[in-house]
């Protein structure tokens, strides 16, 4: 049973997980900037990491900017979800509700998705990473 401020629609749900997450939107973009310079630094061989093994550092640093990009995305995305349409809106009214919310429904899915390729992918590159930087 859920009660009056619970949200009853899928939507909603997500809308009211990214809501208090927006003031920190900046976070991930942030660290996928920070990610996306360590893998530069790593995949170009710098001269000045050249004994420290940089290429270690560009399978978690390739894994950190698409993880910090999916959720940068969701925040920004679902901050704000139209909500449902009322039963005595208009023909055009309820038609345009409910394309904005369809819009939505597919960025839904296609972030889990998303979600779900990054997980698949995170899982397969750590895999091979353990595998090449663990052993002695």
């Amino acid at each position: 049973m859920t009660g009056p401020t619970e949200p009853r629609d899928p939507l909603e749900r997500l809308q009211c997980i990214a809501r208090p997450l927006t003031p920190l939107r900046y976070v991930p973009l942030a660290a996928a900037f920070a990610f996306a310079a360590l893998f530069l630094v790593s995949a170009l061989d710098i001269e000045a990491l050249r004994g420290e093994a940089p290429e270690r550092y560009t399978i978690p640093a390739l894994l950190g900017v698409l993880w910090s990009l999916a959720i940068f995305s969701f925040i920004v995305s679902f901050r704000e979800v139209p909500p449902p349409v009322p039963q005595d809106a208009g023909l055009v009214a309820r038609l345009r509700v409910r394309f904005a919310r369809a819009y939505y429904w597919l960025l839904a899915g296609s972030l889990a998705f998303l979600t779900f390729a990054v997980a698949y992918l995170s899982y397969r590159l750590l895999s091979v990473w353990s595998s090449d930087f663990t052993t002695p």
